[in-house]
């Protein structure tokens, strides 16, 4: 189910702003940087940022950074893992 992007938070949650140490955290819009967040937050989050990311972006977008970046920009393992949660349908769905 693809989410409404009129209900979508704008900002990132300051509690990750240390996943964006090199760049100005205040500026990072979540679909113009969708791929750089996204990045980031798939590489080094943690569950909070996992539930985060169901929350402000849908499976698609995922699934596509997934393709087109996903197996250059995170380590081995983060792209192993985020393949198979992709697979797992019941962590997509609205609570």
């Amino acid at each position: 189910m693809k989410k409404s992007n009129s209900l979508k938070i704008t900002f990132i949650p300051t509690e990750f702003k240390g996943y964006f140490w090199d760049c100005d955290f205040f500026s990072l819009d979540l679909q113009k940087h969708r791929n750089f967040v996204l990045g980031r937050l798939l590489q080094y989050g943690g569950f909070q940022a996992m539930k985060w990311i169901r929350n402000h972006y849908n499976i698609q977008e995922v699934n596509q950074y997934l393709k087109m970046r996903g197996n250059k920009e995170l380590d081995k393992r983060s792209y192993t893992f985020w393949k198979k949660c992709l697979k797992i349908e019941e962590i997509w769905r609205s609570n």
